[in-house]
């Protein structure tokens, strides 16, 4: 039961990275601003592209909708928890996956607090 229930919470994972990849993929989504970020969390990457067509690039706009996502990334990790929980299973045997889903999102979201300007080279001497 414990492996089931380590395999259903890495697809869980999994599919909140794949699924975003594949929408940047599919749409040619690509941005050299955020070239790092955008494939090390492509949720947030979305979220990007989203806050910024909703507020007409608006930069502080921007951060303070990234400031509210940071304040309810933490609700990713209630879906496994209610899983785990509805199963009868002990969290404290997957701590390991919870601590990723944790980690993962809060980072993601302040990643992107810091963002360049749209449209500005920036260049080396």
């Amino acid at each position: 039961m414990i492996i089931l229930t380590n395999f259903i919470l890495s697809i869980y994972i999994i599919l909140l990275w794949i699924i975003p990849v594949v929408v940047i993929n599919r749409r040619k989504m690509y941005d050299q601003r955020f070239t790092c970020r955008q494939w090390l969390f492509p949720l947030e990457f979305l979220f990007q592209l989203w806050f910024e067509k909703i507020t007409n690039n608006s930069r502080i706009a921007c951060r303070i909708l990234h400031i509210i996502t940071f304040i309810f990334s933490e609700f990713w990790l209630f879906l496994p928890l209610g899983f785990l929980i509805s199963l009868g299973i002990d969290p404290k045997e997957h701590i390991a996956i919870l601590l990723i889903l944790m980690y993962y999102f809060p980072i993601g979201s302040i990643c992107f607090w810091f963002q360049p300007r749209a449209g500005k080279v920036y260049r080396t001497k």
